[in-house]
């Protein structure tokens, strides 16, 4: 390669590097006005829409090792939902899994989104799963991250008690692998962004969570592409756990990020964003 050529290859990087950086750096964020209630969003870059919808206790900014990595290639929406964030909840209904599917509705209605690849955090996987079905000409992809969503059986659900929770704390801590002690700055900052705004939800959040099934029968004939993603020291859904679902999807693929817990996102950040960007991309 002469050195004019190699010239012009470095200066066709650069400026497609500009264009990601500059995408990545214009983000449109607003409210939209649902039933009286504010939910805050944000948008980013441009293409085929990816949706982030947050744990319990999270909100829009807890994606951020993953917003300006995907709005190099995608429009990146992350949204806080209510009661948590930005958002509000005047009426109480924070943790309603139906609510938080219509609210995901109107956001991709006002965004002017006909169909959106759907990523759901532990809580967020309820938003996702639950519109997915009802909507399943505007689900380009689900991601299943370190939740069930409400897609369960019987066998899953034995999972879900406290026994089982503090056998996976105790697992986790013999490993090594808390969060917490892998790496405390990590940690710190995952407990910041937390803390921008205290989450307000209800303190039946698990009731109304554990309380809500979608139709299992329908997810089993759906389309739609699902990747799941546990880690291995996971002490709220078990990697087990999340092997049964797996189990009970035909178009699902798992993925277990090495030494994570229950925020492989934030944890494992790298990692977790190959898995799936190579989901999306396929």
């Amino acid at each position: 390669m002469s050195n004019g050529m190699r010239i012009a290859a470095s200066l066709g990087t650069l400026i497609m590097s500009l264009a990601a950086w500059a995408d990545v750096r214009q983000t449109d964020a607003g409210f939209v006005v649902i039933g009286g209630e504010r939910i805050y969003y944000e948008s980013t870059g441009s293409g085929e829409a990816v949706v982030f919808s947050h744990g319990a206790g999270g909100n829009h900014a807890i994606w951020v090792h993953q917003t300006p990595v995907f709005a190099e290639k995608y429009r990146v929406v992350t949204w806080d939902q209510r009661g948590w964030g930005k958002s509000t909840d005047v009426r109480g209904l924070a943790g309603d899994s139906e609510t938080a599917v219509e609210d995901l509705r109107r956001l991709l209605d006002h965004l002017d989104i006909d169909a959106a690849h759907l990523v759901g955090q532990s809580m967020g996987g309820w938003a996702v799963a639950g519109f997915a079905l009802r909507f399943p000409e505007r689900t380009r992809s689900l991601v299943l991250a370190n939740t069930y969503g409400g897609l369960s059986t019987e066998p899953m659900r034995e999972w879900i008690t406290p026994e089982r929770w503090a056998e996976v704390r105790e697992r986790a801590a013999a490993a090594g692998r808390d969060f917490d002690i892998m790496d405390p700055a990590l940690a710190f900052r995952y407990g910041q962004i937390s803390r921008l705004a205290p989450p307000r939800g209800p303190a039946n959040l698990g009731g109304l969570l554990f309380g809500t099934h979608w139709d299992l029968d329908e997810a089993r004939k759906s389309t739609v592409p699902i990747l799941i993603v546990t880690g291995p020291y996971d002490m709220i859904f078990a990697p087990e756990m999340m092997r049964l679902l797996d189990a009970e999807l035909p178009t699902s693929r798992l993925v277990e990020i090495p030494d994570s817990g229950h925020s492989p996102y934030f944890e494992r950040p790298d990692a977790w964003n190959r898995a799936v960007l190579e989901h999306l991309d396929g």
